[in-house]
Parts: C-alpha cells; sequence; structure tokens
C-alpha cells in the first residue's frame, strides 16, 4: 500500500494522487537502508554484491535521466533520491511427474 504525506500545509493534491497512481501500480522496486553499506544494488546479482559504495547499471534505472541532471553539477543525490528499477518479476512452479521446476521471469 502506497501513502503519501505532504511537506507543506499546500501541497498539490492531484500531483500526490499521481505519484500514488504511479507507485501502486507494483512494477517499481528500490532498495533502500539509512546506512549505504547496507543498500542492495538491485541491477546486480547478489553474487556481484559489493560493501562499497554502490555503482549501479544505469542501463536499468528508471530515473537514471532525472540523476544524470544532478550528477552533472556535483550534486549528490544518495541521501534524497532512491534509484528506481520498472520492470515484472514473477515465479511459477512447474511439475513433471514426481520433479518440480521452478522458473522466474525478470522483465524489466
Amino acid at each position: 500500500s502506497v501513502h503519501v504525506v505532504p511537506l507543506t500545509e499546500d501541497g498539490t493534491p492531484e500531483l500526490a494522487s499521481s505519484v500514488k497512481k504511479l507507485l501502486s501500480l507494483k512494477v517499481f522496486y528500490f532498495s533502500w537502508s539509512p546506512s549505504p553499506s547496507d543498500r542492495w544494488d538491485l541491477t546486480r546479482p547478489a553474487s556481484k554484491q559489493t560493501n562499497g559504495p554502490i555503482s549501479s547499471n544505469d542501463t536499468f534505472i528508471w530515473n537514471s535521466y532525472l540523476m544524470m541532471s544532478f550528477n552533472q553539477f556535483n550534486i549528490s543525490t544518495s541521501d534524497w533520491l532512491v534509484e528506481l528499477l520498472c520492470g515484472f518479476v514473477e515465479e511459477k512452479i512447474a511439475y513433471c511427474g514426481s520433479s518440480q521446476v521452478r522458473v522466474c521471469v525478470v522483465v524489466s
């Protein structure tokens, strides 16, 4: 469930409603933690995760163009802008006799 909390008294309800609809589509994924070292880079497999600074693969970041605008002026967005991935994940179980196979489809 998505809840939008306006930061000002004269917040724009139309914009908040649009953002809520967008996030409610359940196609956006992100990883966030107060500690940067605890954040997962969802653009990389678990075996390639590091404990150091994250350098995501921008190919999969939905809002990378927004982030580039700030980065070209050396404005750090790591504390206030979350990288969003847009895609689809589904897992299915297939049976063949007594054998079971799990198939996971990831589309980004």
